[in-house]
């Protein structure tokens, strides 16, 4: 794996991996499966798309290709090198027979230009998602992610 050098990148791969790891403790035979591999892409661009109907301003965190930098993680922990599913991404494969779990989940993100913003879009199963719009709060070892209290969490 690409070691990310910024700090702002391994803030996020922190949180995939988090995810990772939250998936993975699923043992609650029910659910099925957890995914056997997650994809993470970095892409272009992030735009915010205004939402109406909310009785204050509600915005939406929208992605934009290209990929520009790509992960990924499986039960051995990071894969690095070409890996199935990795140069995709966006193919979740079908769920496995009576799993809440896709075969391969999905975490995708982007930074605002200024670096304020990052949206993040996961997907573990058809029903185990969320797209979220985080704000970026100091740098370097102080700098964390609060969701923005503006931004709307779809949940899926």
């Amino acid at each position: 794996m690409e070691r990310a050098r910024d700090w702002l990148l391994r803030l996020l791969l922190a949180e995939a991996q988090a995810l990772w790891e939250k998936t993975q403790r699923v043992t609650d035979t029910e659910l099925g499966h957890p995914p056997r591999l997650m994809t993470i892409h970095q892409l272009a661009t992030l735009e915010l798309s205004w939402v109406e109907g909310f009785s204050i301003p509600a915005f939406r965190g929208v992605l934009i290709e290209p990929i520009l930098r790509t992960w990924g993680m499986d039960d051995h922990g990071w894969v690095s090198g070409p890996a199935e599913g990795l140069v995709s991404g966006f193919d979740h494969g079908q769920p496995r027979k009576g799993s809440m779990f896709f075969e391969v989940a999905s975490f995708r993100f982007a930074i605002s230009a200024d670096r304020t913003m990052v949206g993040v879009h996961y997907a573990m199963g058809p029903r185990y998602g969320q797209r979220l719009v985080y704000r970026v709060s100091g740098q370097g070892s102080r700098g964390s992610l609060a969701i923005h209290p503006d931004a709307v969490v779809d949940t899926f």
